[in-house]
């Protein structure tokens, strides 16, 4: 596997000269920064809202045309959902993203893996094996630029990440790219801006934050040494704004935990000071941007049992509003959010059932929950991650029973039995008007799928 270094990181950050980077890379007549996403020819200003979970008119919001199905009525699980991968002892850490027509999937066992889903869930082709180094991968972040994916990961031996692409059949463009040639570099997450890659990570050397941006090609665009903090400054969520960074870190200066938030621009300079969201220990963080607002997700034990929030945070990170509590307890490990268009959709890990499940909800723009929750799952199942298509929601997990195995699903938002044969949309009636179609309906001979 061929290896091309990028970026050497000595105590403090140091970075080769940038690349020159294209004008108008897409060809739509629209260049960046006008253009929010300059690697998609389809969007640009002007460009019809496709109610496809992006934002094709670069208004700065999603799916806000009238015709968008944007609120989740009735949120329900479609059938059993579909195991990705084979059971394993290794399998772990799934991700997953959205394309407009389609979803890429990673995860990691032993080496990093990706997969091609249909809207349906379907497999498309064969699994992609993105690494060739067996126990040393982990970690795995997929994103998609437009054209092509883009997968960051985490390796053991080197203590550094890399950095690799996949055309839109998951096929690999050129060589994979170490992103930091440092001992030290873990825990990084990344972001496609419409322009570049953002990537954050933290430096176990120093303990402070740092970022690089790679161009769509995977050459450097920028680079910095993000906090300068006396404690252990731990980066969780990277989120683009648009025309900024939002970046979020959990901090252990003098023995007790702050989490932070500060605007970065597309360089990764600073904007502005730190700005303290909340004090305490919190863990299972996730961040979402509205195109107006942060919406963020998190679990702590400020009741002396482990429950799950969620507030609203305005562009400067200032809160706005009171916390939402989302769960009564006790138990809770991770959580994944999705905005859209006009409501959150919130996956959770949830123990009140004595064992890890999958939980799901719907908070309304204001944050307060809409509706009662929704179990997901039925077996162990840890670390899951959603994504908003347009018209319903696709979320991965990890199976954790005696051997792990990725699970994808779709919830959609219309599972209501309009005609009370017991039997939704969700639930594979094809007919939900007639109350005489549903599956396991008998069969009348009458030029009509009755079951």
């Amino acid at each position: 596997m061929r290896i091309v270094p990028i970026l050497l990181a000595a105590g403090i950050l140091a970075i080769g000269p940038a690349f020159a980077q294209c004008t108008d890379c897409d060809g739509d007549g629209y260049a960046w920064p006008t253009d929010c996403n300059d690697a998609d020819p389809l969007v640009h200003p002007g460009a019809v809202e496709a109610c496809d979970g992006r934002d094709n008119d670069c208004d700065g919001l999603i799916d806000n045309d009238s015709r968008c199905a944007n609120v989740c009525t009735s949120p329900g699980r479609v059938g059993t959902g579909t195991a990705i991968t084979a059971p394993s002892d290794t399998v772990r850490a799934p991700t997953l993203v959205w394309t407009g027509t389609e979803y890429g999937v990673a995860w990691e066992d032993g080496d990093i893996f990706f997969a091609r889903l249909d809207p349906q869930g379907t497999k498309i082709g064969a699994d992609v094996r993105v690494t060739n180094d067996p126990g040393n991968s982990h970690g795995p972040v997929v994103l998609w630029t437009g054209t092509e994916y883009g997968v960051v990961w985490y390796n053991t031996p080197t203590d550094s990440f890399y950095f690799t692409r996949l055309d839109r059949a998951g096929v690999k463009i050129g060589a994979d790219v170490r992103v930091a040639t440092t001992f030290g570099a873990q825990s990084p997450t990344a972001v496609w801006t419409g322009n570049q890659y953002g990537i954050p990570w933290t430096s176990s050397r120093d303990g402070e934050i740092y970022y690089i941006g790679l161009h769509a090609a995977g050459t450097p665009a920028s680079g910095g040494r993000i906090t300068y903090d006396p404690g252990y400054s731990s980066v969780f969520r990277l989120v683009w704004a648009g025309s900024t960074y939002g970046i979020f870190w959990l901090d252990d200066s003098g023995g007790t935990y702050t989490t932070y938030f500060a605007r970065l621009d597309e360089l990764g300079s600073r904007i502005g000071p730190d700005v303290k969201v909340m004090d305490g220990f919190i863990a299972g963080q996730s961040v979402v941007w509205t195109g107006t607002q942060y919406g963020i997700a998190w679990g702590d034990s400020r009741d002396s049992i482990f429950k799950l929030y969620f507030a609203r945070l305005d562009s400067a990170g200032t809160k706005v509003g009171m916390d939402t509590q989302v769960t009564n307890g006790p138990g809770f490990t991770d959580s994944s959010l999705a905005w859209t268009g006009a409501e959150y959709g919130l996956v959770w890990v949830d123990r009140r059932d004595g064992s890890s499940q999958i939980y799901f909800a719907h908070l309304d723009e204001g944050g307060a929950k809409i509706g009662s929750e929704l179990k997901v799952t039925s077996s162990p199942s840890e670390e899951p991650r959603m994504v908003w298509t347009g018209e319903e929601f696709g979320a991965v997990w990890m199976d954790s029973g005696v051997r792990s195995v990725v699970h994808f699903t779709r919830l959609r938002c219309d599972c209501v039995d309009t005609d009370g044969d017991g039997f939704t949309p969700c639930d594979g009636d094809c007919n939900d008007l007639d109350p005489a179609i549903h599956p396991g309906a008998v069969e009348r001979c009458n030029a009509v799928d009755d079951d």
